[in-house]
């Protein structure tokens, strides 16, 4: 009978039946002010529109129209709840969320960037990117989630399908989309709810976090985006998911909560041992033989998968940015931090990153060191007696200070200015002899040794091998003392200030925060640990950026030495420096002054007649200033001064002589003697290069664009390579707004406008102002400045002469502002204008304007200056010009 009614059935139920009030849910339909174009996708949350917006701007977008069956009203109220968050996330790996609202039919929906993309597991497939290429390209994806988590938005949701691949020039850029739609589209999980809409409430099973498969209602943290991506960097590495998702459906509901909380998959390689014939696949799309690829990937990888998507979120990584910083550890054939690091590993990933040094080795003062450290093993197994015990305790805590005092003499601080390089083979040695288990039964002195050496290789510029071991001496002294200590916070502080010396800067402040919060624990008044730590906050802050933050904590480390020391003391002159460089990176040039001044005035009074870092760190500082203030004739002799003593310190490769060439070059440039300045350059970027390896490194980016400044003068097609590498390594640091970013696009476009190609560069161009202006929001800044008269140069060689004097008078407004008695770069705006205005055929208005601009060049800049000459014949033209 009923096959019988089925027969003589109508079929009004072919379709949905329409919402309540009508449903525009269709190609052309209308929702709120978007037009609806195609259907793009359909999942468990809804339909996935291409729309186009009316209003207030015309633009296609992705409008995600959530299913039936959910409260409309606490959607949109979690949607709204989350609007703030996700309008101050701006990040070039995230798809904005626009807008959100209800359909005519009473369902919710989102608009998002459009984004036409691939998952970023299909993309890895189809492209057949080698295991190296997809690490690089899941970085970015967690640089990404990292940039959500530090603006208050979890996601919750993260999946292949919610990373996109698009293409842009012809490389890869991931997009993660749907941030802020999961928390909207989440419910708690009851007893009544979590059959009907466990999909859209908990995530996607297969991905999911052991704590969003509990029944508590317990809420997530960031931690679960970061087993998300371990299960997509599972993916994207093996080609399979930890867990079977057919298995997984079939096991029922509460069954396959159990497993997603409590059963552990196998490691990558394990899984990679076991596929079978489908190994052979899985190992071609990754340009790898399967016997290769279960090589590549056992070990670190296997590791650092297993850390992302542990059970206990306490243990794996606490961000997206530390899963992140392992994956270029591994990378960089660094020791990972997610795996057990045993003394053998570490040897040989040391051996392996210094082979001609290892083998090199020994020296007279080696067999000292080790023989000192002979006598440590013999005094730590002493007798039982008591008093022997003390005695040699005693005598092991002397002869560790003497062996420290040896190796301080390669450190100029303490050596008067002397280095004696042969102390690195000595150093290296002693970590051999450490590395052997010789002090395992004295954790303490292991420590305290490891510190000690990590520290001088730090001063002797050869920071990756000091990370290796204040990694180490960190570890034994959290061993030590679980619940805290001034040694760990000690440790901590020095650790991070050699991550920043490698460019890992993020990381630094972590650590740096977490030791200031110690020092203070233990600390709780004015401390020399708590101003150091202070100090050393303020510099990794300020080279993130965010030197509005940084001037605060130079200014509390002061006032603090200050009350600990009484007239000259080196750590107030240091805070000085600090204080005077954070007020100049603010774009205050004027205020900065003082207290750089005093800085040197007080390191000079310190240290008379003799070389020394610390005086010669204060003249690179004060010639900063005095280069902004009062042109380059004025910062060449602080500048000279500054290398000449550096290059007495330190023989050979060093950081400080890399960066003195490179600032004396610049002069040099801006002097016009450019021959001088490109073999200075030269020289800087070549010790740069020989002194990070070959990684990327912010000192590399920064000698390269220095070098391109030069050779754009002399040949613009050799320059343009230049700032195009400069570009990559800055984009691959600073995955965000950073000034080194917008610094490298800004030069790119500058040497685009030297070959004529000035309509190619002002994209370039107004990317590097809008990052300016969103790093220094509402407020002046010489950057932002020098970025409004730049594009307005473009505006006015593209005939476009409304755009180029609105940006001309804002840019000069604001330079007035900044510094009301002039300054080099005020002057070339206010020529550059007067010219526009001369092309407009507006001599009178020309005319202030052009002689401001001479005089200030005259009184600036030395005679026969390029810039000076300029602004004089533009003049001359400009008088020419005026009526009779």
């Amino acid at each position: 009978a009923l096959l019988a009614s089925l027969a003589a059935a109508s079929d009004f139920l072919a379709d949905p039946a329409p919402a309540a009030g009508g449903s525009n849910e269709k190609p052309g339909g209308v929702i709120d002010r978007y037009r609806l174009l195609q259907r793009i996708g359909e999942g468990g949350f809804g339909t996935v529109w291409m729309a186009e917006q009316q209003e207030p701007v015309r633009r296609n977008v992705a409008l995600k129209v959530i299913k039936l069956g959910m409260d409309t009203r606490q959607v949109v109220a979690r949607f709204e709840a989350e609007r703030q968050a996700l309008a101050l996330m701006e990040h070039p790996n995230i798809a904005k969320v626009f807008d959100g609202g209800v359909t005519p039919g009473g369902r919710p929906y989102f608009v998002m960037e459009l984004i036409k993309g691939v998952p970023i597991t299909e993309y890895c497939d189809q492209a057949e990117l080698s295991t190296q290429r997809r690490l690089e390209l899941f970085q970015q994806v967690c640089y990404a989630v990292q940039h959500a988590h530090q603006k208050g938005v979890i996601h919750r949701d993260l999946k292949p399908s919610n990373i996109l691949v698009t293409l842009h020039d012809g490389a890869p850029v991931p997009k993660v989309i749907d941030f802020g739609i999961a928390k909207a589209t989440s419910a708690e999980l009851t007893q009544k709810t979590m059959f009907t809409d466990f999909r859209q409430m908990i995530g996607t099973p297969e991905y999911m976090a052991p704590e969003q498969a509990e029944l508590s209602g317990f809420d997530v943290d960031t931690r679960a985006d970061v087993y998300s991506l371990g299960v997509v960097l599972y993916e994207m590495l093996t080609g399979t998911k930890p867990f079977d998702v057919k298995e997984l459906l079939e096991k029922g509901y509460l069954e396959m909560l159990r497993v997603i909380r409590e059963d552990q998959p196998p490691k990558p390689s394990t899984r990679i041992s076991t596929m079978g014939q489908q190994l052979a696949a899985v190992a071609r799309n990754r340009h790898a033989t399967p016997r290769a690829l279960h090589q590549v990937i056992h070990g670190d990888l296997d590791w650092i998968v297993m850390k992302a998507i542990e059970k206990d979120r306490f243990r794996r990584y606490p961000t997206a940015n530390d899963l992140a910083v392992d994956i270029g550890r591994h990378l960089r054939d660094l020791p990972v931090q997610a795996g057990p690091p045993g003394a053998g590993y570490r040897l040989r990933k040391f051996v392996r990153r210094n082979r001609v040094v290892v083998i090199a080795g020994g020296s007279v003062l080696a067999a000292l060191v080790l023989g000192l450290a002979g006598t440590i093993d013999g005094i730590v197994r002493a007798r039982d007696q008591a008093t022997q015990a003390s005695e040699q305790a005693d005598r092991a805590n002397v002869v560790l200070d003497f062996v420290a005092e040896i190796l301080k003499s390669s450190d100029p601080r303490v050596a008067g200015g002397r280095q004696e390089m042969t102390v690195l083979d000595a150093m290296q040695k002693a970590v051999e002899d450490i590395d052997s288990g010789r002090f395992a039964g004295h954790p303490a002195t292991e420590a305290s040794l490891l510190s000690t050496i990590g520290l001088i290789l730090l001063g002797n510029g050869k920071a990756d091998d000091a990370e290796l071991l204040l990694s180490r001496a960190l570890k034994a002294r959290e061993r030590l003392h679980p619940g805290g200590h001034p040694d760990v916070a000690n440790t901590l502080v020095a650790l991070g200030m050699t991550l920043h010396q490698r460019g890992h800067t993020l990381d630094a402040e972590s650590l740096l925060r977490r030791a200031l919060a110690m020092n203070k624990r233990f600390h709780p008044g004015d401390h020399d640990d708590v101003a150091i730590n202070l100090e050393h906050l303020g510099i990794v802050v300020q080279a993130l950026d965010r030197a509005d933050e940084a001037e605060p904590l130079f200014q509390s480390a002061l006032e603090m030495n200050e009350r600990l020391h009484e007239g000259d003391h080196e750590a107030v002159a240091s805070i000085l420096l600090g204080l005077g460089l954070a007020r100049a990176a603010r774009g205050h040039l004027a205020d900065a002054e003082d207290p750089l001044v005093r800085a040197l005035a007080m390191n000079q009074r310190l240290h008379p007649d003799e070389d020394n870092p610390d005086v010669a760190d204060a003249l690179g500082g004060l010639a900063e200033v005095r280069l902004a203030l009062r042109g380059p004739a004025a910062a060449e002799p602080l500048y000279r001064k500054a290398l000449e003593m550096n290059q007495n310190m330190y023989q050979g490769d060093h950081p400080r002589v890399a960066s003195n060439l490179g600032n004396l070059g610049c002069v040099l440039d801006n002097l016009g003697r450019l021959a001088d300045a490109e073999r200075l350059l030269t020289q800087a970027l070549e010790m740069n290069e020989r002194l990070h390896g070959g990684e990327d490194h912010p000192d590399v980016a920064r000698s390269l664009n220095n070098l391109a400044m030069v050779v754009q003068k002399r040949s613009p097609a050799d320059a343009e390579p230049l700032y195009e590498r400069a570009l990559s390594i800055h984009q691959s640091l600073y995955p965000y707004d950073h000034s080194a970013v917008a610094g490298s696009l800004l030069g790119l476009a500058m040497v685009k406008i030297y070959q004529g190609r000035v309509a190619d560069a002002e994209p370039q161009l107004a990317e590097s102002l809008a990052m300016n202006q969103r790093l220094h929001p509402g407020m002046d800044h010489p950057d932002v400045a020098l970025g409004l008269c730049n594009l307005a140069r473009v505006h006015q060689l593209l005939g476009r002469p409304a755009d180029a004097r609105a940006g001309y008078d804002e840019g000069i407004a604001m330079l007035r502002r900044l510094a009301p008695e002039g300054t080099t770069l005020l002057a070339q705006a206010l020529c550059n204008s007067g010219s526009a205005h001369l092309e407009d055929g507006d001599a009178e208005t020309a005319l202030p304007e052009l002689e401001q601009a001479e005089a200030m060049a005259t009184r600036l800049l030395p005679e026969g200056d390029p810039m000076v000459a300029q602004c004089r014949a533009t003049l001359a033209t400009c008088r020419e010009r005026l009526p009779k």
